[in-house]
């Protein structure tokens, strides 16, 4: 987050609407915004094409934490629906819709389309994970847990928490062990410290153990450059 109130400030009132006179007071700002909508969401409904929510405290955090992965073509709309926000309007937030644009099989371009969404998720952690207790007080303990760990614990948790109801595969799957004392061919950790999913020290945890790690590789020529001559 701090590298958008950052670039917010950098870019300036023209191209950023949530702009504010240093980095600190835009982060100020979205807190203000925070502390409304746990007091007081904003009901909001489209006439044109009929959608309606309550923009609430959770809605907006899912939306935010979402644009983190496209910030050169979602944070500038999150810009302005944050603005609009601080006035009490919750339109432009309205439209901050989580991507669930349809994927065309590229396979077979007569498939249908599909689109990608919570289930997706699901289908494959619940099924692939151990067993998750579906008690209170073991979804409590992970929350918290969590949520010590990143200032996003509350969107992480819902992954595992959506499990502790999901039925168990009678079918044997794979459940380890993982990880090697040597591979068959070196592997290369790439991580940053500003990563939303995989924190360093995760990455460290993971380079420790010898196991994989999960990137998405936007192309930088930097980074390019620099692991090729690492």
């Amino acid at each position: 987050m701090q590298n958008f109130f950052d670039s917010c400030h950098a870019a300036g009132p023209r191209l950023c609407a949530f702009y504010a006179s240093t980095p600190k007071a835009i982060s100020q700002n979205l807190v203000e915004i925070y502390n409304r909508l746990l007091q007081e969401p904003i009901p909001v409904y489209n006439e044109k094409d009929g959608k309606y929510a309550v923009v609430d405290y959770e809605f907006l955090r899912a939306r935010i934490f979402s644009s983190l992965y496209k910030p050169y073509t979602l944070w500038a709309p999150l810009a302005e629906a944050l603005a609009e926000l601080l006035q009490g309007n919750g339109t432009k937030a309205l439209d901050l819709d989580i991507d669930q644009s349809p994927v065309q099989d590229e396979c077979d371009a007569n498939e249908r389309e599909f689109r990608s969404g919570p289930e997706v998720t699901s289908g494959i952690g619940c099924n692939d994970g151990h067993a998750i207790p579906s008690d209170y007080n073991a979804a409590k303990e992970h929350f918290e847990r969590v949520s010590n760990i990143s200032e996003w614990g509350s969107i992480w948790a819902r992954v595992r928490i959506s499990c502790s109801g999901w039925p168990q595969s009678p079918q044997p799957h794979f459940q380890g062990p993982i990880g090697a004392a040597n591979t068959s061919h070196p592997i290369l950790l790439v991580g940053n410290r500003y990563g939303e999913v995989v924190c360093l020290c995760t990455l460290c945890q993971s380079n420790e153990n010898s196991r994989s790690g999960y990137s998405m590789d936007p192309v930088s020529v930097c980074t390019s450059e620099y692991v090729r001559h690492a």
